[in-house]
């Protein structure tokens, strides 16, 4: 998401608000508020190497009901199963 944030806002306050807000936003399951942002990035082709966010959140949304998930227990980490994953690869 950080990524996005730097390519989208120009300002650096901006981008620290904007995914401040955004991250706030997923993590109480608020995705509709997110989605209906002033700022409209749905359709904003973004260079290469970089999710349009928007795009992401709205084609997984089954997927992303973080407040649920912490509610009953479920830890939402990426970073540690990526290593983990690595690890029982190698």
């Amino acid at each position: 998401m950080s990524k996005f944030v730097d390519y989208v806002f120009k300002s650096r306050d901006e981008r620290e608000e904007r995914l401040n807000i955004w991250i706030r936003l997923l993590q109480d399951s608020e995705i509709e508020i997110l989605l209906s942002e002033p700022y409209k990035c749905r359709d904003l082709k973004c260079q290469e190497g970089v999710v349009n966010i928007c795009t992401y959140i709205s084609s997984n949304l089954d997927l992303i009901n973080y407040k649920y998930y912490r509610e009953n227990g479920y830890l939402i980490v990426s970073g540690k199963i990526e290593v983990a994953n690595k690890y029982v690869i190698q």
